[in-house]
């Protein structure tokens, strides 16, 4: 979910990112579908007000290219630095 590892999600639920959430008979987590609409509005709305290279930013929500154009920016990032 959210392309991320579970122990990662778990941690957002464990640490009160989805109001709501509750483990089912102390194991498995139950999370409101509110609650994650709201987590994903304020995770875009996040990354949209972050001032880090707002103009290079992908439009919409392919996390593919976002995560790809990152990670370009990055090398380029590098390449200065070392060269």
């Amino acid at each position: 979910m959210f392309g991320k590892r579970p122990s990662t999600v778990r941690a957002w639920v464990e640490r009160g990112d989805f109001p709501g959430a509750y483990k089912l008979h102390g194991k498995e987590w139950r999370v409101p579908a509110g609650s994650v609409q709201e987590f994903q509005v304020r995770q875009r709305s996040s990354l949209g007000s972050s001032a880090t290279r707002n103009a290079e930013r992908p439009k919409g929500d392919d996390v593919g290219q976002l995560r790809s154009t990152s990670s370009e920016l990055l090398v380029e990032s590098v390449q200065a630095r070392s060269g």
